[in-house]
């Protein structure tokens, strides 16, 4: 939530699931709950909202308690985005068709609305909105069929295919979406045994221009999930020595200032 305040949720199959905060920057932690969840987002010291399998949960006493409601249809809960505590999306597939959920109440209510897919479809990877009305998503499609990309202009009523084959289809598969403007896009990927290693490479594309057009240059690890902070892009990443850490891309030194 800030630099003192903030919680994870996690479950150790050998032991009880947990919910944990901090409020002295991650020096000490105590148990909230003993909630299952698979995602996670706090607003406030009190209320925040989470998710796991086809459920959506939210609490408004810091995660002590959770009322819990069900979104139909999906197989699983892939994504949930929130931008305010009230509008917030919900991301994932019933196997044939992405499956996106709207609100603008803060969970009480949803509305659904479809994207048509390539075959093959198995997730929705990533989900990431700029404002109330532009956002980006992630499909991933088995038998190696790689990832596509997806973008809205209405809210998430509507979805259409992004342009740009270099960093989608198969074989290629694209992890993380984050535009900082409305012309300053990211997104991260792997392409599969590229390297002189035989190892996936991994890169980053992005675009100046709304993702009309996309410009590539290599990274030297798989980003998992970024959060925009200040113009600022802060990434989890991994490789193959089971290393992990944060990322930190300022696109302002590579003279792509937020404009």
């Amino acid at each position: 939530l800030d630099a003192r305040r903030g919680w994870i949720a996690w479950w150790n199959p050998a032991a009880d699931p947990k919910i944990i905060r901090t409020r002295d920057g991650g020096q000490h932690w105590q148990n909230v709950s003993g909630e299952i969840l698979q995602k996670l987002r706090f607003f406030d010291d009190t209320h925040g909202y989470g998710a796991k399998v086809t459920t959506f949960l939210s609490t408004d006493d810091g995660g002590r308690t959770w009322a819990k409601s069900q979104i139909p249809h999906l197989r699983f809960i892939d994504c949930m985005f929130f931008l305010t505590r009230n509008l917030g999306w919900i991301a994932g597939t019933d196997d044939k068709e992405v499956l996106v959920f709207r609100t603008i109440d803060g969970g009480r209510t949803w509305e659904e609305h479809q994207a048509a897919a390539p075959k093959e479809l198995d997730t929705v990877r990533d989900l990431f909105f700029l404002d109330q009305n532009r956002g980006w998503l992630i499909t991933w499609h088995s038998n190696d069929s790689g990832s596509y990309l997806f973008s809205t202009n209405d809210g998430g009523k509507n979805w259409a295919p992004v342009s740009g084959l270099s960093f989608q289809g198969k074989g290629k598969w694209a992890g993380t979406v984050r535009f900082i403007s409305a012309k300053i896009g990211f997104i991260f990927f792997e392409e599969e045994g590229l390297s002189n290693q035989g190892f996936d490479r991994h890169s980053m594309a992005y675009t100046t221009d709304g993702g009309a057009n996309w410009h590539h240059q290599p990274v030297p690890y798989f980003v998992y999930d970024c959060q925009v902070s200040d113009g600022d892009l802060l990434c989890s990443f991994g490789n193959h020595h089971s290393r992990i850490g944060v990322l930190t891309l300022h696109p302002n030194q590579l003279g792509l200032g937020a404009k």
